[in-house]
């Protein structure tokens, strides 16, 4: 069976992979900074 790589199309070459895995670290470090700023949200009682 193969592997779904959502949301990156399956790479057709090497510039494909690396743009994926670049993509792929820019969404991860996002979700870690949204997730940081609700732990401070959260900390100082904003809501």
């Amino acid at each position: 069976m193969a592997s779904i790589n959502y949301p990156f199309p399956d790479p057709k070459n090497d510039a494909e992979r690396a743009a994926n895995r670049q993509a792929a670290d820019d969404y991860q470090r996002q979700e870690e900074e949204a997730s940081d700023f609700l732990d401070w949200e959260r900390e100082l009682e904003w809501r």
